[in-house]
Order: C-alpha cells, then sequence, then structure tokens
C-alpha cells in the first residue's frame, strides 16, 4: 500500500512538473515571436463603449520601439485609461510569475491552452492572469487579467497577416472596473473609478522593424507620448 501510494505521488509530482514545463515552453515561443519586433508603426481605428461615454469611431497611428517607447497620434483618444491602446503581453510575460497549464478550451472550434499566471513579486500590479493559447502557433488569443484593485480586463486577439511576429489584426477589450478601489490616474483623467466598457481596436497598414526616430517619441506638445 505504502508503495502504492509512494508511486502515486511522484506520478502527480511529475505530472505537474511537466505542465509547468510546457507552460514556459509555450510561453518562452510566444515571446520570441514578439522579440523579434525592434519597431513598429500602424494605423489603427478604436471604438469606445463605456457606461460614462460613448465615442464614434476613431483613427489614430501608434508607433512603438524597443524596450518601451510608445506614442499615440490622437488628442480625442487622451482620455482613454493609460495601458488601453499601448497594451502589450510582453509587459505581462517579462514579469516575475510561475506559469502551469491548467486545462484546455475550445474557442471557436480551435482546442486552446489555458495557462494560469501567478506574479511572484508584490510590486507587480496584477493579482494572476490566464492565457488562452494557440500552443502550435505560439499565438496568445485571450488574457484574462484579476487587477489587485478588484477590477477585470479580458483582451481578445485575432490575428491576419502579421503571426509571425504575434501583432494582431484586432483586439477586442472588456473592462469592468465596477468593484475597483479608486484610481488617481482615472481622477486625472475625469474617469470615474467604477465603470464598465468595452473597447475594439482594428490594425491595419503595419510597417515593421522599418527604423523610427526617437524624436517621435519625445514631442512635448503632445501628452500620449512617453
Amino acid at each position: 500500500m505504502r508503495k502504492f501510494t509512494f508511486s502515486f505521488a511522484l506520478l502527480i509530482t511529475v505530472s505537474v512538473f511537466a505542465q509547468e514545463n510546457n507552460a514556459e515552453k509555450i510561453i518562452t515561443g510566444i515571446k520570441n515571436k514578439i522579440n523579434k519586433v525592434e519597431n513598429y508603426s500602424a494605423e489603427v481605428q478604436v471604438s469606445v463603449k463605456f457606461d460614462f461615454l460613448k465615442m464614434p469611431k476613431s483613427k489614430a497611428e501608434i508607433f512603438f520601439k524597443k524596450p518601451d517607447k510608445f506614442k499615440l497620434k490622437s488628442q480625442k483618444l487622451a482620455i482613454l485609461p493609460k495601458g488601453v491602446i499601448d497594451f502589450n503581453p510582453q509587459k505581462i510575460l517579462d514579469k516575475d510569475f510561475t506559469s502551469e497549464i491548467i486545462g484546455d478550451t475550445l474557442v471557436d472550434g480551435k482546442k486552446l491552452s489555458v495557462i494560469k499566471i501567478i506574479p511572484n513579486a508584490d510590486s507587480i500590479k496584477f493579482a494572476s492572469a490566464k492565457l488562452l493559447v494557440d500552443k502550435n502557433e505560439f499565438l496568445i488569443k485571450q488574457i484574462i487579467l484579476s487587477l489587485k484593485e478588484n477590477a477585470k480586463i479580458i483582451t481578445y486577439f485575432n490575428y491576419s497577416d502579421q503571426k509571425e511576429y504575434a501583432l494582431p489584426s484586432e483586439i477586442k477589450i472588456n473592462l469592468d472596473f465596477s468593484q475597483a478601489e479608486e484610481g488617481e490616474n482615472n481622477r486625472r483623467r475625469n474617469i470615474p473609478d467604477n465603470f464598465k466598457g468595452d473597447i475594439s481596436i482594428i490594425y491595419s497598414n503595419y510597417k515593421i522593424n522599418k527604423g523610427i526616430d526617437d524624436s517621435v517619441f519625445t514631442d512635448e506638445n503632445d501628452k500620449n507620448s512617453k
């Protein structure tokens, strides 16, 4: 009986270790794709629908350069919460965390791996995250992010021509801050602390690794520059 118990415990331990290793392998594959991008620009069409605000479709240009330079050219979209338009999965994947595969799920008839991520440092702003991943193409299809201030963000990704770089053709974001704690950043932007909303972003005319001058990101008159 003891031999059976020991063998069963060993089997469970090995299985959990294998799941963790597989999760790391998938995440590494995703990061390798993302890391191919040194810089890019794109045109975006953004639709916004919040409890407190409805905006017509707005067009803008976005610019990105490693490691974290981002620029949005559109005053109309300045009201959006920080981290929405410039959301980058790399911001999550570069953190210190523990990951494991917790199962599979079907989305639009396609089998996706569900990877749970738990931060290892208190300084990380999110409490936990779940990634729904196409492990064959190393593409994130969905991120469910639980924030420490009792809020949740679900992001859905679609891809077309830029799968090689894991750059989406469309992102849909569902924000639920209905139970969130007060946020200083929101007050500065005249955004209620408690709200729900949806954002849709369609990307087109990508220009990848063509080079972007640093001056693009240093225009002091544009409050959206970093």
